[in-house]
């Protein structure tokens, strides 16, 4: 799983390379999985596990980008902790509308001062 790591870290590596060419911010997020979350999993949740886990695989992404954390890479792995009702849908990390929602919200929270920045005139001299 360590190449997941590697192949995700150079990727965003490459990215940011066409950001900074093209004056564009590159932004990368860790999706949340039920294999990563500290969330107290519903009996529908807990029927979803099936032996399989994206868990190295997210620990080896989080390891590689740990360099970009909180400035460029922000893991989304502990959004649900608190919540009591189900957000899995299935194994493969899909998740209800209502958790959309606050993914999209979250996002929206961490790119907002990008984009404040990004559609600021700058003063000419």
């Amino acid at each position: 799983m360590r190449a997941s790591g590697g192949y995700y870290r150079d990727v965003a590596l490459s990215v940011e390379a066409l950001g900074k060419q093209w004056g564009f911010p590159a932004i990368y997020f860790q999706q949340p999985i039920h294999a990563t979350t500290h969330k107290r999993l519903t009996p529908w949740e807990q029927k979803l596990y099936r032996g399989r886990s994206l868990a190295p695989c997210a620990a080896s992404i989080d390891s590689a980008m740990a360099a970009q954390a909180g400035n460029t890479y922000f893991s989304l792995a502990g959004l649900f902790d608190a919540d009591t009702v189900s957000i899995y849908l299935d194994e493969h990390a899909h998740i209800t509308e209502d958790a959309n929602r606050k993914v999209a919200e979250r996002i929206a929270d961490l790119i907002a001062p990008l984009l404040q920045r990004a559609v600021t005139p700058r003063r000419v001299r």
